[in-house]
């Protein structure tokens, strides 16, 4: 009888994360940057939407046309980091001039990534989307599984022991 309870909370607590799942993917689109006239400030607008917000949003430079993303972008202020919300003509300002003063660019570009953060409630965890090692690599078992990589998105888990 004790199992089937534990089996009745797991599956409610599946049905919870199923229904608590975004109904469009996140999406970070429209981006264009362009130095503000007379400074070295630098503003990149971006659009956010989907996937579960809070958002977590970083910005990376490129000197090279994205092949390579080792412009340094650490000064930036406006909407990055943790605890963006979704909209249009979210603002990154970075100030080049802290971060690369004196230098220029022929081929600059910018990229703008967000993941979603979703909110873990009281008392869950967040067990961070991974992969690992499924199966068992031990010789001469009838019972051995051919060892794989398996990929789990995040989700939220309560104990309930």
């Amino acid at each position: 009888m004790k199992n089937s309870h534990l089996f009745s909370a797991l599956v409610g607590a599946w049905l919870a994360l199923a229904q608590a799942a975004p109904a469009t993917p996140l999406s970070v689109a429209q981006g264009r940057a362009s130095q503000r006239a007379g400074t070295k400030l630098v503003d990149v607008h971006y659009d956010i939407s989907g996937g579960i917000p809070p958002y977590t949003v970083t910005l990376q430079g490129s000197l090279d046309g994205g092949v390579t993303w080792t412009l340094p972008v650490a000064t930036v202020s406006g909407n990055v980091g943790a605890g963006v919300t979704a909209g249009t003509n979210r603002l990154i300002t970075w100030n080049a001039g802290a971060d690369w003063a004196g230098q220029f660019g022929n081929n600059v570009k910018f990229k703008v990534n967000g993941t979603d953060t979703p909110l873990v409630p009281v008392g869950f965890a967040l067990i961070p989307a991974v992969p690992f090692q499924m199966g068992d690599s031990l010789d001469g078992y009838s019972y051995s599984l051919p060892v794989h990589t398996v990929q789990v998105s995040g989700f939220s888990w309560r104990s309930i022991w």
